[in-house]
């Protein structure tokens, strides 16, 4: 065998082992190429009922009460169950789509703001019940209660103003405390307990041939002002949790 045949024979699997791999390099960024628009196509269909979606919630919210929980809430039964959901695809296809990256980006910024004004509304929702017993606790006028004429003992007290003063202490009591009104439950329990201990205190300087009188209007001030400051609060809440959705920040961009 001539030297020069040899070669040719040691070279000719080298050369068809290269033309072999030239070919699958050539079909594999075909492959390739195959499931990067399978996911581009996969996440142009989610946008499209992302948009729609985000038109029939946006024009509701919009028409809705944005101080109303109630209004907002009917909205979100409509819808929340209908967020539209990013399609599969292959691995290979969803890691080199730049397209299916960005719309699984926001399928995840649109449930989480949608959760956050799920859980907003339900919060406001629970304020505003509190809000109304604060108010109906602040409603009992101490003064319309007290005795209109002279009096020489603590009894007419105990009979007419510490029974409905108690009776509303209880009331309030029994309704349960967001976990953020604190600063409410604290001052209307205070302008509350304050009006009590001091008609007993008074009461008592009253059988002993004493006279007297109490002040309150401090304690209620400062109770309507933590209450008015509690309900602003949490309507700028809802509002910004209302605004991230209608900005887009939450249904689709």
């Amino acid at each position: 065998m001539t030297r020069r045949r040899l070669l040719a024979l040691v070279l000719a699997p080298t050369l068809l082992l290269g033309l072999g791999l030239g070919a699958a390099l050539v079909v594999d960024a075909r492959a390739r190429q195959v499931d990067v628009d399978r996911a581009d196509a996969v996440a142009l269909r989610y946008e499209e009922r992302l948009s729609h979606y985000r038109e029939v919630v946006v024009r509701e919210l919009e028409a809705a009460d944005a101080t109303d929980p109630d209004a907002v809430a009917r909205v979100l039964a409509r819808h929340r169950d209908d967020v539209p959901t990013l399609g599969a695809t292959s691995q290979r296809g969803a890691a080199a789509s730049p397209d299916y990256g960005a719309a699984r980006r926001e399928q995840s910024v649109v449930t989480a703001a949608m959760d956050r004004l799920d859980d907003v509304v339900v919060d406001t929702r629970a304020a505003q019940r509190y809000l109304v017993a604060a108010r109906r606790a602040l409603e009992v006028d101490p003064n319309a209660l007290a005795p209109g004429t002279f009096v020489t003992s603590g009894a007419p007290l105990r009979a007419q103003l510490l029974p409905p003063m108690r009776t509303t202490l209880a009331s309030f009591e029994a309704v349960e405390a967001p976990r953020d009104a604190a600063a409410v439950r604290d001052a209307v329990r205070r302008a509350l307990t304050h009006v009590i201990t001091e008609a007993e205190a008074l009461a008592a300087r009253l059988d002993a041939g004493q006279s007297g009188s109490f002040q309150y209007a401090e304690e209620y001030t400062a109770a309507r002002t933590a209450v008015t400051q509690y309900e602003e609060r949490t309507r700028a809440d809802l509002r910004e949790a209302l605004d991230n959705v209608l900005a887009g920040d939450g249904v689709g961009r």
